[in-house]
């Protein structure tokens, strides 16, 4: 095998060691297990619109939701859609600013979320159990730095 670097963690010529694939690798994994822990409620990426929502006070404009979760606003619209049609988030006109879409939770949204969050603290503890306490609070504070660092908002 050819190293592209001699440091530490040399990336391979073939990609074994490629941050990005075992990134997504990961996020596929923690997304499967999620999406079976939530099975019947919501899916994994559902609950997680929601969460913001709510954290964010049940309501967020599309621009700020989309920066919070991630997301392009484009893919965030389209997984706003079913939200909208089980009536569980309802898109309105933003009252302080007419130019912007704010994505509010419904009374529907708030219970289901709840009884959604029950079966995720039951998966959050196994997924705890499985990788450990610690090492899942390192996992957790790490790829929350990488995902709000700017430097990696594009590369030039």
């Amino acid at each position: 095998m050819v190293s592209i670097d001699s440091g530490e963690g040399a990336l391979l010529a073939n990609g074994s060691q490629c941050v990005s694939t075992a990134i997504r690798k990961a996020a596929r994994r923690a997304t499967q297990f999620y999406d079976t822990a939530l099975a019947g409620g919501l899916k994994s990426t559902q609950f997680a619109i929601l969460a913001e929502l709510k954290r964010a006070g049940n309501s967020c404009c599309l621009g700020d939701l989309a920066d919070l979760l991630v997301m392009e606003r484009s893919a965030l619209g389209h997984s706003l859609r079913p939200l909208e049609r089980e009536g569980l988030v309802v898109l309105q006109v933003d009252v302080a600013d007419g130019r912007k879409r704010v994505a509010a939770l419904t009374p529907i949204g708030v219970t289901r979320h709840g009884a959604v969050e029950l079966k995720w603290r039951v998966a959050q503890q196994a997924f705890m159990d499985a990788v450990g306490s610690k090492v899942a609070a390192e996992i957790r504070d790490k790829m929350l730095g990488i995902a709000a660092n700017p430097q990696l908002a594009g590369v030039s």
